[in-house]
């Protein structure tokens, strides 16, 4: 009890064709009400359960099996094509961070409020929870946290007028980290399922993968984060590169940093679309295919910035042809580039650079 409010597991179920969806979320009563207005909570029938069923809009693309040195892992069942959606996947568990943050809980609360939501799976869900790294081989108590706590994903889900984020597993997270993922993904509110999309073009029998930590970052940095908060050393192609290359890939992730600073600083003089040009490529040499829109975004800015209006919309339709797969449709970013290529010199960056260069700021 906290704040003269209890926090529960509740379990929320959905029969359909014979079987139970559920999921369970930790939280408080008057959090949870909210949370069942959702209309996601209450269209998964029509809406999420065929796509969920079918493992997306294109069955059987991919599978669960043993991956050398991680274990199990998703694989591709055949060549997948850039942009193509290859996994709707919903919510087993959803966490109020509230419960991990200010709330005064003991350890064992906190555990036992997780053996609770996991118990409200049951059937499939509950098994598949029990397959998940960090279980181990005997299932000692608190192992549910365990689990729940390598496996998480963290997302933001508008309740109301209040935005609370959510850590919360997935099913999805059999998909395993690499440095440069052939994967992108994204958490939809209005369905409640995350989407996991083909950052480029994927050959059969590849391993699946996504970005855990800030992929931007130089080796050591995303090595500390992936042991610290995954316990595992990442031995992908980027973190076992030859000293020499190391040392250039570093030197790559540095820029990338240096250039990020500059292009995202409108008082800097500094930042040019050349620069925003150069990030592209650094982007595409660290295998950040799909954060690559990131770098597309900037380019289309900083042409506009120079009044440049052709650059400017090339960049713009990279940025949207990539995006619109690898994030949410309704993305600010993504509305951003579609006004300014409907009319360049119209939006507000048409020669922003220029006019802080003439007046000497």
């Amino acid at each position: 009890n906290s704040e003269n409010e209890s926090i529960c597991a509740f379990t929320h179920n959905k029969s359909v064709s014979s079987k139970f969806y559920r999921i369970s979320v930790i939280t408080t009563d008057s959090v949870m009400r909210k949370f069942a207005e959702l209309e996601a909570v209450n269209t998964w029938e029509v809406d999420i359960i065929p796509l969920v069923e079918t493992g997306g809009l294109f069955p059987a693309m991919h599978e669960v099996k043993g991956v050398e040195g991680k274990g199990l892992g998703t694989v591709a069942r055949t060549n997948i094509i850039e942009g193509i959606n290859v996994v709707y996947d919903f919510p087993m568990i959803m966490v109020d961070e509230t419960v991990f943050e200010g709330r005064g809980l003991r350890q064992e609360q906190v555990e036992r409020l997780m053996a609770k939501a996991v118990g409200g799976l049951r059937g499939d869900l509950n098994e598949r929870f029990g397959e998940l790294s960090g279980a181990g081989e005997k299932k000692d108590e608190g192992w549910e946290m365990k689990v729940f706590g390598k496996n998480a994903f963290k997302v933001k889900v508008k309740l109301g007028e209040e935005e609370k984020v959510f850590p919360n597993m997935m099913i999805v997270s059999r998909v395993n980290h690499d440095c440069a993922p052939n994967m992108g993904y994204y958490f939809d509110q209005k369905t409640l399922t995350q989407r996991l999309v083909a950052a480029r073009d994927i050959r059969q029998g590849e391993e699946l993968t996504i970005g855990y930590v800030d992929l931007t970052k130089p080796c050591a940095t995303r090595q500390q984060l992936l042991k610290k908060l995954w316990g595992f050393n990442c031995t992908c192609r980027r973190c076992t590169l030859p000293p020499p290359e190391m040392q250039e890939s570093n030197s790559r992730s540095d820029q990338i940093h240096d250039l990020l600073k500059q292009l995202d600083d409108h008082s800097s003089l500094e930042a040019s679309p050349e620069k925003a040009e150069l990030l592209v490529t650094l982007y595409e040499k660290e295998g950040l295919q799909a954060r690559l829109y990131e770098a597309y975004y900037r380019a289309a800015f900083e042409w506009n910035a120079a009044g440049d209006a052709e650059k400017a919309v090339k960049y713009a339709k990279l940025c949207l042809e990539k995006g619109r797969s690898l994030r949410h449709a309704h993305s600010p970013f993504l509305e951003i580039m579609g006004v300014l290529i409907q009319n360049p010199e119209e939006h507000w960056s048409w020669r922003f650079r220029v006019k802080l260069r003439d007046l000497g700021i």
